[in-house]
């Protein structure tokens, strides 16, 4: 089975994490589990005062935040 699973760093993601870990049949050992961050899209006046490679940065930045600790969590607890 593939999941997406989208991580927004709320405690909502915390607990469908360890919803995860404790259903670990869910996946299978076949499956893939795929880590979603979107980040909210900044007005247009951001992006021309800052510039693009700027406001690319910062999302990646913002989107690390997200992602890093769901990646440190699935490295102690792996799902599939």
């Amino acid at each position: 089975m593939k999941i997406i699973f989208a991580a927004d760093g709320s405690a909502c993601t915390k607990k469908a994490l360890a919803f995860l870990v404790t259903h670990e049949g869910l996946i299978g050992q076949q499956g893939e589990l795929f880590v979603l961050n979107v980040q909210v899209k900044l007005p247009p006046h951001v992006k021309r005062a800052l510039g693009a490679a700027a406001v690319a940065e910062y999302a990646r930045d913002e989107a690390d935040k997200v992602l890093a600790p769901v990646k440190r969590f699935l490295d102690r607890h792996p799902v599939c």
